[in-house]
């Protein structure tokens, strides 16, 4: 829920949507202040404690005394802003047919893109992305597919990826652990991308970019990126 955009408002309800999202409905206990409405904390022993205002929303108190009940019109607690990403317009029933495939198709998450996260197709995020294996890039129409997400559920869910080539910098990885060897002799390594909000979010399966120099690039600022078809390894979520 949110505050409505218009009429009379009362600190209850303002109470219950800047702490549970729910305005008009809930319980809060203890004393109300405005103050702890827009900046967060509690309002002596025995209230309850609230978080800091959602700059997120498209509306939202500003922290200027004195405090308005009308600078909360439109408030949305749970409000979660999109990120436009890009996709292929078209889904593969194989899935590394969708990589290096052009991106020019919007997409948008709530965050990082990841196992369990939901892929929609507008900017609200009401719509979701179809099932099938999608290619994806960066926030650039017109790249070359990086990674193919396989979509299920009939609600965007994401549930699993796969990297054509991505990061592969020892420098963006964290938890790294060396799990198994190709039969060509590569290490395979378990890890997580240390920004998963850039990168991907979840625990990957690959390889590290300085051990294989063959598959890698140097992007702009200096990090390895491996081609996954020069090396004889699959870089998936685990």
């Amino acid at each position: 829920m949110a505050v409505p955009s218009s009429g009379t408002l009362n600190q209850l309800g303002l109470a219950q949507e800047c702490l549970n999202g729910t305005y008009g409905s809930g319980s809060i206990s203890g004393r109300i202040c405005l103050d702890q409405l827009v900046n967060g904390g509690q309002c002596g022993s025995g209230s309850e404690t609230y978080p800091s205002i959602n700059t997120n929303s498209p509306s939202y108190p500003n922290t200027t005394t004195p405090y308005k009940f009308s600078e909360f019109y439109g408030y949305d607690k749970d409000y979660v802003s999109s990120i436009l990403r890009y996709r292929t317009i078209g889904n593969y029933p194989k899935i590394l047919f969708a990589c290096f495939q052009t991106c020019n198709a919007a997409m948008y998450t709530s965050g990082a893109i990841q196992v369990g996260t939901n892929v929609y197709t507008n900017s609200g995020m009401t719509s979701p992305l179809g099932n099938g294996n999608w290619g994806g890039a960066g926030t650039s129409s017109g790249a070359s597919a990086t990674y193919v997400m396989t979509i299920t559920s009939g609600t965007g869910y994401l549930s699993s990826i796969l990297l054509c080539s991505g990061p592969s910098d020892e420098r963006l990885k964290k938890n790294i652990k060396k799990i198994g060897v190709s039969p060509k002799g590569v290490n395979i390594y378990e890890f997580e991308y240390k920004y998963p909000h850039i990168d991907f979010g979840g625990k990957f399966q690959g390889v590290l970019g300085h051990e294989v120099p063959w598959a890698t690039t140097e992007n702009d600022q200096g990090y390895l990126f491996v081609d996954y078809s020069k090396v004889d390894v699959i870089c998936k979520t685990i």
